[in-house]
């Protein structure tokens, strides 16, 4: 028997499944080769894990704690979305402002925002004054 054909066999044998005739050639080829008897061990070992672990009993509020941690990392995901859009929403903000001083800018060049002829400054009270004057003085 080769060794891929007892690798085949070996979960049935494993199982007891196997018709005599083979499993003596399986028993057989087992007692010689060791790679497939290091193989069958893993496979037992395998079944054992699985055994024991199957034997423990759930942990009941298992579910609730996974969800938990689940809408945890939505979370944070939602947080980190908004903290990379952050410098987005400043730069939009800054070239709006632009926009809108070149807006009025433009207003103002065609004539469709007149500049002061100076009736204003009656409404202004004594302490605005001396201000005013060193601004326009300059």
């Amino acid at each position: 028997m080769t060794c891929k054909e007892c690798i085949d066999y070996l979960e049935l044998y494993q199982k007891g499944t196997l018709p005599d005739d083979t499993k003596k050639r399986v028993v057989e080829h087992l007692l010689e080769c060791p790679d497939c008897r290091a193989t069958l061990e893993v496979m037992q070992s395998v079944d054992r894990f699985i055994g024991l672990e199957k034997s423990h009993a759930p942990n009941t509020f298992l579910t609730s704690k996974v969800m938990a941690n689940i809408q945890r990392m939505e979370e944070k995901q939602k947080g980190a979305t908004i903290g990379k859009l952050r410098p987005l929403f400043f730069a939009a903000s800054v070239a709006a402002t632009i926009a809108f001083g070149v807006f009025i800018g433009s207003l103002y060049q065609n004539g469709a925002i007149h500049p002061s002829n100076g009736n204003d400054l009656v409404y202004i009270d004594d302490a605005s004054l001396e201000s005013i004057h060193q601004l326009t003085s300059e």
